[in-house]
């Protein structure tokens, strides 16, 4: 078991993670419908149909985080997709197409080894909210501990993404 505030650490940051991606492939349809076939891992003509289907997983997970009843589903769910966007870069990494947009940006931003790992480390994440929390009671401290935590997970989400752009710019 682990304890309530993790659960709903993770809960909360794999719903900002999800929420905000699926939202962002929902209001640049086309250029992320373009993203996934560039990636060529499903033939053509599935490619609108996928691009649909994963932004209603993206936003489903968001929203089913949120529950303690389908958290576990959802954050193994998460876990899933994110692997499978990680072996997507990987395959095209491995064909030597290092041009494709990760797709996980605003701004595009060609797939690296780095996003690859950094894809399984959320996985990871989520995997632990897959985990049973445990029913102690809330304290005060627990609320502003979780605060703390969803002011501080999106600085350091963005400043990994930098991170990675300024690598990709050196190399």
């Amino acid at each position: 078991m682990i304890d309530p505030v993790i659960s709903w650490l993770i809960a909360a940051s794999g719903a900002l993670l999800f929420g905000t991606a699926g939202l962002h492939k929902l209001r640049t349809w086309e250029q992320f419908r373009v993203t996934l076939e560039d990636y060529r891992v499903l033939p053509r003509a599935l490619t609108s149909s996928a691009a649909f289907l994963v932004i209603l997983l993206e936003c489903g997970i968001a929203l089913g985080v949120l529950w303690p009843q389908t958290r576990g589903l959802c954050c193994l769910s998460g876990a899933v997709l994110l692997l499978v966007y990680a072996s997507s870069m990987a395959v095209n990494l491995a064909r030597g197409r290092r041009s494709i947009d990760c797709g996980c940006s605003l701004r595009p931003r060609p797939i690296q080894g780095v996003m690859i790992m950094r894809n399984a480390v959320l996985a990871a994440w989520l995997l632990v909210g897959w985990l049973p929390s445990g029913d102690r009671p809330w304290a005060w401290t627990d609320g502003l501990t979780l605060a703390a935590a969803l002011l501080v997970a999106p600085m350091l989400y963005a400043s990994l993404d930098t991170l990675l752009e300024t690598q990709w710019h050196r190399s």
